[in-house]
């Protein structure tokens, strides 16, 4: 099961990039979007854009890029922002469960009956159990994962050119992957670990 977001990263500095860009509309950074293994918290992909496109958007290059990498991909979570019609539709021709926080506004659509199906169960059990119920609960992983990766380095890159922004965030993911990875192996041992000490079996 993954998870996906979208978060905001500062730029310093002064650069024909930014002077061309960004100085026309007053804005000062670049998006990335990240889709966790909400196991691990190991990103699974990653994406550097501008300040466009929006989350949504991201959303189906995420799903075709793990057909073509064969990741095993059983579901999805994200945010209402990620709520709409062509993701709903290209989760579904991949057979990927999609479980989004459903916009109030947005309604039934004849077209996703997946969605439906969900919409009537967030209004039977309400929406605090609805997430529980399918694991949404789960999505703020994502967030956490953000958290952690600024923490490590920063909210902000210094790259003027937006290649080598782009460049700088990959090792930046890269590195978070080693993190998480090794951590999600020392927490694993772990747990094999204290389970054996409480059967009574020592290593």
């Amino acid at each position: 099961t993954g998870a996906l977001d979208g978060s905001g990263e500062g730029t310093t500095g002064a650069g024909i990039y930014i002077e061309k860009v960004w100085n026309q509309c007053g804005r000062n950074f670049i998006k990335q979007h990240v889709m966790i293994d909400v196991d691990t918290q190991e990103p699974l992909a990653f994406a550097i854009t501008f300040e466009k496109p929006g989350d949504s958007s991201m959303m189906i290059p995420f799903l075709q890029a793990s057909r073509i990498s064969e990741l095993k991909l059983s579901a999805i979570l994200a945010d209402s922002a990620y709520d709409s019609i062509a993701n709903w539709k290209s989760a579904a021709e991949m057979n990927i469960r999609f479980v989004p926080n459903l916009r109030p506004r947005f309604g039934k659509n004849s077209d996703l009956p997946e969605r439906n199906i969900q919409f009537l169960a967030e209004q039977e059990l309400g929406k605090t159990e609805f997430h529980l119920a399918t694991g949404y609960n789960r999505r703020w992983l994502v967030e956490a994962f953000f958290s952690f990766e600024k923490k490590m380095f920063g909210e902000r890159v210094r790259s003027r050119r937006f290649d080598r922004m782009a460049l700088t965030m990959q090792r930046r993911m890269m590195l978070c992957s080693m993190y998480k990875r090794l951590y999600a192996r020392a927490r694993g041992y772990t747990s094999r670990n204290r389970q054996m000490a409480s059967e009574g079996v020592t290593a």
